[in-house]
């Protein structure tokens, strides 16, 4: 079975020793496709050189950036750092990865993202294209070296038809990933212990209840239960949320999402 999994950009901030200890644990199932994430470092690098992002409010109520050519060029560097970093944390325990961006050797395509819809400053609603983020189009998994390499590491940087790069969510590329390969199980590593209902984390969600959870959710956190839902609803079976930030990792069962 190859094993799906996505580390949240906020784990390297904590070290890396949970995230290789988690991964190290499924790798005894079978291949482990990792896609990583890369916001802590892309908003430091912002922050550095005063790079200022354009702020919009989707109709559902996230709170997102427009994506213009200085923030795509940033995310390619700022994930190419992280996928340097999270490649030397394994190999300094003995592992090989095999490491690239998404559009390596063709695996990834993407389209740019369609008109968005968006809420201004006054609450009116907008509609504009943001031509430097993507969404997945196509995956061609003979690319990718399963049977020789037993991790892979992807950045979620894809291109387009033009060989343009484009931004595309890590969360949801993971998930593609996990579809096209009919994984069963998706592990998200992150630096929060599972998902919070009510002031308490809690271990098990069922996908009847994903609905009412979203709507009472805000921020990253509904956008990644909404990419959660799909997935469930496409045929992956189990998805886990779980804390990958320090040595007792191992002992967190997070929350797992039940189809």
């Amino acid at each position: 079975m190859i094993n799906i999994v996505k580390i949240g950009g906020s784990c390297l901030t904590h070290g890396l020793h949970g995230v290789v200890e988690a991964v190290t644990r499924v790798m005894n199932e079978g291949p482990v496709v990792m896609v990583h994430g890369y916001g802590n470092e892309l908003r430091s690098l912002l922050k550095k050189y005063n790079i200022s992002r354009e702020k919009f409010v989707s109709l559902s109520g996230i709170e997102s950036h427009f994506t213009n050519e200085l923030c795509a060029s940033a995310s390619v560097f700022a994930s190419n750092l992280c996928r340097e970093l999270i490649v030397e944390q394994f190999v300094a325990r003995g592992h090989e990865v095999y490491a690239k961006a998404a559009f390596c050797q063709n695996f990834a395509k993407g389209k740019r993202k369609r008109k968005l819809r968006y809420l201004d400053k006054d609450g009116t609603m907008r509609s504009r294209t943001d031509d430097f983020s993507g969404t997945v189009e196509t995956l061609d998994l003979s690319c990718l070296p399963i049977d020789e390499e037993q991790l892979i590491l992807l950045s979620p940087i894809m291109a387009d038809e033009n060989m343009n790069l484009l931004v595309v969510d890590a969360d949801k590329l993971a998930i593609e990933i996990a579809l096209a390969f009919k994984s069963t199980n998706l592990i998200l590593l992150s630096d929060v212990p599972g998902l919070r209902v009510d002031g308490q984390y809690v271990d098990k969600v069922n996908f009847e209840n994903l609905s009412d959870l979203i709507q009472n959710t805000g921020g990253g956190m509904q956008r990644k239960l909404r990419h959660i839902q799909h997935a469930l609803q496409k045929g992956v079976s189990t998805i886990s949320i779980l804390d990958a930030t320090n040595k007792n990792s191992s002992k967190n069962q997070g929350t797992t999402f039940y189809a």
